[in-house]
């Protein structure tokens, strides 16, 4: 089969890493594929199995509306050109940007057309809303593609009978689980988000649940990894010198390589007000992190579907998330029995699994 995968870059973030990681599935499996990028400014930095063409419909056009206007026609003819030589039976579409540039060059398409969405259905009130509007335009676009792909049963759920064809697809995990625990664990509680949007991340939660506990366990140490600029992570600084763990606080860049970050903290903490999935979260847990979840309406619940695997919160919580951390800490044992279950767990995520269901989701859009 020919599959075109569209996606905006491939580097610095979980969709994108998600959309390498189907690449190298696809691949692996014989299909044929292309990948449609809309983005020039960033570098590659996701590995891509070789000589798998790679097209890029981004145009360097400075601000302005005329100018936008243009730059997006341009792109709409190039994205139709390059699908016109391909001849795909399948476009894969992650996220739902592509959703009305794919709606515009297929109305008389001979490929199918399969939406996948990598956010939340749903947001808490505190954060940002997505507009009504823009929810039914959502849906209006969505119902004329083959199949749409949800990260959560929960956004199945919300979306009930408005779409049909909707199907539940989890991110595949990137890493492989360890198997055995050699590492010295540093008496760590590890974080991982950027730093430009703690509200959504939970960062503020987080950082004062810590604090209600730093006093009792001055020995442990709160890490937050992410990329941000200066003002951003002064923020976080002034957040920590409030509630009084400056001493116990620390940021640390984005590594390319995260692993050896998750394989030295003994817990981590996903404290985010919501989340479309936690692709962070199975990463902590296949390296052998105990892991606490806040939990928005039963996406991560999904997860750590109960106590064997973790700890979960209601997300927005700093007494419960509290709670949490002081049974995580307190309790050696469990946390170990923890440790030990959590890479079992995450690798039902792992990318042969993914791509199983998959290819149930291609057997029944035929």
């Amino acid at each position: 089969m020919k599959i075109v995968i569209c996606v905006d870059r491939l580097t610095g973030g979980g969709a994108q890493r998600v959309a390498s990681l189907w690449v190298q599935g696809f691949v692996n499996e014989g299909h044929d594929v292309s990948i449609v990028l809309s983005n020039v400014r960033t570098p590659i930095t996701y590995p891509i199995p070789n000589k798998t063409p790679i097209y890029n419909i981004d145009f360097n056009i400075r601000n302005g509306y005329v100018r936008h206007l243009l730059k997006m026609l341009f792109q709409l003819k190039k994205f139709r050109n390059i699908l016109k030589s391909i001849q795909p039976d399948l476009v894969i579409a992650v996220g739902i940007q592509w959703s009305p540039m794919i709606y515009k060059i297929s109305k008389s398409r001979k490929f199918k057309v399969i939406i996948t969405d990598h956010y939340a259905y749903e947001r808490p009130p505190e954060v940002r809303q997505i507009s009504e509007k823009t929810q039914e335009t959502r849906f209006e676009l969505n119902k004329r593609f083959d199949a749409v792909t949800v990260l959560t049963q929960a956004d199945k759920d919300y979306i009930g009978d408005r779409l049909k064809n909707v199907y539940v697809l989890p991110n595949p995990l990137a890493f492989e689980p360890i198997k055995e625990d050699s590492t010295n664990r540093k008496k760590v509680i590890l974080a991982v988000g950027r730093f430009n949007d703690p509200k959504c991340k939970g960062f503020d939660i987080l950082i004062e649940a810590v604090g209600r506990l730093a006093n009792d366990f001055p020995e442990w140490k709160l890490q937050i990894m992410g990329e941000g600029n200066d003002a951003e992570r002064e923020h976080l600084l002034s957040l920590a010198k409030k509630s009084g763990i400056q001493n116990q606080f620390e940021l640390i860049s984005f590594q390319s390589n995260p692993l050896p970050v998750y394989r030295q903290a003994e817990i981590f903490c996903l404290s985010s007000r919501y989340e479309g999935f936690g692709l962070v979260l199975i990463e902590a847990m296949s390296q052998g992190c105990a892991c606490v979840a806040c939990d928005y309406k039963g996406r991560q619940r999904e997860i750590i579907p109960n106590e064997d695997y973790g700890l979960v919160c209601p997300a927005g919580n700093v007494e419960a998330l509290a709670l949490c951390l002081v049974k995580m800490i307190s309790d050696d044992n469990y946390r170990q029995q923890v440790r030990t279950n959590a890479p079992i767990r995450s690798a039902f995520y792992s990318l042969d699994n993914i791509m199983h269901i998959w290819q149930k989701i291609l057997i029944k859009t035929e």
